[in-house]
């Protein structure tokens, strides 16, 4: 499977202009896992988070800084910082990205809409010459436009950087990878991979991403990490994400915690059980919370719908996401 089957229609710019500084011999399995392009089916849209939850993290884990800032117009000053060391890449969005909660929130305040939105497009900056600005198109196509019309086309600037901190040790970036498939899994569950032909990339990048993680080790988690990419294997994503999950939580150890999120959805939780995972939803890390909301969407409880009700209006998306009702 070459390169260019993981870059192609999937923020392919931001990794030509990453490429230089990715290491040598970065297979394409490690490159789709650690930046989540194996979590999302596929065929969907991107939207925002992709980028800024899956794409970034994944290029710092590679050696690349990634940094996303609002687009001014001034394409001059970007092409400046553009120098031999950075390079920039530019995107257009359907909506803000942006979230201010507001001040009081009660059972009657309205979620939030559209608080993720879909990136329409993403180009890699080249240069301002003889008053026209020029950039690479999505299709890899060299375009220009006059400065004033050229600044209606983007919203957002993203810089590319070598890295200036030392990457984690291998285990860890995979361990992270691995918990971000988890939060997407269960903030987007409709986004996620689903039961596939066994040819599907994806699948197959998933597999192979876990084959590279765990090697030879034996122990409680890389069994079941072996167990998800035979299931990957064989085109089968939610048998693979149900032994993903055991693999992941087992690493936590909170084995209370654990139990309660692998809890089939078709089994009510004990009083304890609510009390705990509400807690966690509403004061845990990020990963936490966002499984704990999924898992609790399918309770009923007043205290529980009043938490979901609550993060509904979370600065993260994919807290957000999770905490909405499955249709």
């Amino acid at each position: 499977m070459s390169k260019e089957s993981i870059v192609a229609g999937d923020f392919g710019l931001v990794w030509q202009a990453a490429e230089r500084w990715v290491a040598p011999g970065i297979s394409t399995a490690i490159r789709a896992g650690l930046s989540g392009k194996v979590a999302r089916r596929s065929g969907v849209v991107l939207i925002a988070s992709d980028l800024i939850y899956l794409l970034m993290p994944g290029l710092a884990a590679l050696g690349v800084e990634a940094k996303l800032h609002p687009f001014q117009g001034n394409a001059n000053h970007l092409i400046s910082a553009a120098d031999e060391e950075t390079e920039v890449c530019l995107l257009a969005f359907d909506g803000a990205l942006e979230l201010l909660p507001p001040e009081e929130i009660d059972d009657a305040t309205p979620p939030p809409e559209n608080s993720d939105p879909i990136i329409l497009s993403h180009a890699r900056l080249i240069k301002a010459d003889d008053g026209r600005t020029y950039w690479h198109d999505g299709a890899g196509q060299m375009t220009s436009d006059l400065p004033e019309i050229f600044r209606g086309h983007f919203g957002y600037a993203l810089t590319l950087d070598r890295a200036n901190v030392k990457t984690s040790p291998r285990s860890i970036i995979a361990q992270e990878a691995l918990c971000r498939w988890l939060e997407h899994s269960a903030a987007y569950p409709e986004r996620a991979q689903r039961e596939a032909e066994i040819s599907d990339d994806s699948s197959l990048l998933a597999a192979a991403f876990l084959q590279e993680t765990i090697k030879n080790r034996r122990d409680f988690a890389s069994n079941r990490l072996r167990y998800a990419a035979q299931y990957f294997e064989a085109g089968q994503a939610i048998r693979a994400y149900d032994w993903l999950r055991q693999a992941v939580l087992a690493k936590w150890s909170l084995p209370a915690v654990a139990d309660a999120l692998l809890t089939p959805s078709s089994q009510h939780l004990s009083e304890s059980v609510l009390r705990e995972l509400v807690y966690l939803a509403r004061a845990g890390t990020s990963t936490l919370k966002i499984l704990a909301a999924r898992r609790l969407t399918h309770e009923h409880h007043p205290d529980v719908l009043k938490t979901l009700h609550q993060l509904r209006f979370d600065q993260h998306p994919w807290v957000r996401a999770a905490a909405r009702p499955l249709t």
